[in-house]
């Protein structure tokens, strides 16, 4: 597995990491369209691939697989093979995310958070540069949460389509 490291303006070296927050998100494209499936957070106005936090006890396999059934109603098949871990840092905090390629193999009915729920959270299925548009506007975002989604976000999704060419 690559793994890659970003860190951010505002990590504090002398402070170190005192929080960690461990999600996997999932790249999945369609194959009759090739078009790749992002959530949009309509509330905050934000795109992400689908995905969320670890529980105790859960595998970042379990938890990208529970995950996508939940935010997308999607039933998925994911794959180590060419997976990538960002690991990114700000402040005193470290975000440690595992994106895997993954495919369909079912549906389901969605089961959104509460917070999900608030944010108005919708599946939308994207055209592969469209994708890298809507992240790479981010980028500059002045609410750090954005930009640092963005950045880890556009790492990733960048890597698979790569793979894809």
């Amino acid at each position: 597995m690559i793994t890659k490291y970003i860190s951010g303006d505002t990590f504090n070296e002398k402070v170190g990491v005192r929080k960690i927050r461990r999600t996997t998100r999932a790249f999945i494209r369609r194959e009759s369209d090739h078009k790749i499936l992002l959530m949009h957070a309509e509330v905050d106005d934000m795109y992400m691939l689908p995905g969320g936090g670890l529980e105790i006890g859960e595998t970042t396999i379990d938890c990208v697989v529970r995950e996508c059934r939940e935010e997308a109603g999607l039933i998925i098949k994911p794959t180590e093979e060419d997976a990538i871990r960002v690991r990114e840092y700000y402040k005193d905090r470290m975000y440690e995310v595992t994106y895997y390629k993954a495919e369909i193999i079912g549906e389901t009915e969605r089961a959104l958070t509460g917070y999900e729920i608030e944010q108005r959270m919708t599946p939308v299925w994207v055209d592969e540069d469209e994708g890298l548009e809507l992240f790479e506007l981010r980028l500059g975002d002045p609410v750090e949460r954005r930009a640092g989604l963005a950045v880890r976000e556009l790492t990733a999704y960048s890597h698979f389509v790569n793979l894809a060419k």
